[in-house]
């Protein structure tokens, strides 16, 4: 039986990949007698749901220049480090991930001895964007042209956390196919097999979100052209005249 990974994107898209799962068992039965007798597998495919949201964005017009400038952004200033530059806008959102992974157990309580599996996995992957303008920056067209520049690192967020929703569900995928079913081990340890199993899947995610993280740096980066800096200056010269 193929595994089925699902994933839900931004916007209600769903996707549906089938994808070379962990070995299924097709054994006739037979009688247990001792612990040897037993051979854990996975009963059914698991079910492994990937689903980024973005929250609306927010709006605080409540800061200064300088205090924006003090809070600073997670982008490289594209200007030399003498060069006085004063940020009339910042965008702040950093994704959060959670992860719930339940398990399929079978006990032989006479043998002292059982499995496990992974029955459900769920990843969740969470933007909730704050965009600030500085009180003096809020006279048109500055307003607007801030405005956009930050709307444009929104986008990149999205983009960026869409396309590793399916990499870290293709990365959940090849973790449960590589562990399957465990067992059979000492009902005793059963709460310890289970924390191995979740540690498992955590690393998977963990090394995706590594890789989110920096590329999400570089595109933000990309948006903070010196190009892209001069141009929204150009609109707010006069603010930033008065500013220096």
């Amino acid at each position: 039986m193929p595994e089925f990974l699902r994933i839900v994107l931004a916007g209600g898209l769903v996707l549906g990949v089938l994808l070379a799962g962990a070995p299924q068992a097709g054994a006739a039965k037979k009688t247990i007698k001792s612990a040897s007798d037993v051979t854990c597998s996975v009963p059914k495919a698991p079910m492994i749901t990937v689903t980024p949201q973005t929250a609306d964005i927010k709006y605080d017009y409540s800061k200064t220049a300088k205090q924006l400038t003090q809070q600073g952004s997670n982008t490289v200033n594209p200007y030399a480090a003498n060069v006085d530059t004063t940020t009339g806008g910042l965008r702040s959102d950093t994704p959060k991930m959670r992860s719930n992974v339940k398990m399929g157990t079978l006990t032989y309580p006479s043998l002292k001895v059982g499995c496990i599996w992974y029955d459900t996995i769920e990843v969740g992957i969470e933007l909730n964007p704050v965009i600030f303008i500085a009180k003096e920056f809020q006279r048109e067209p500055c307003k607007s042209a801030i405005l956009k520049h930050e709307l444009k690192h929104v986008t990149v967020d999205r983009d960026v956390m869409n396309k590793y929703a399916m990499e870290i569900g293709k990365a959940v995928q090849i973790a449960v196919n590589q562990a399957g079913a465990l067992g059979p081990f000492n009902v005793a340890d059963i709460n310890m097999q289970q924390d191995r199993l979740i540690g498992h899947i955590q690393s998977a995610i963990n090394s995706q979100q590594l890789l989110l993280d920096k590329e999400m740096r570089q595109k933000q980066a990309q948006v903070d052209s010196l190009e892209e800096y001069e141009q929204v200056s150009k609109v707010c010269k006069d603010i930033v005249r008065k500013l220096r």
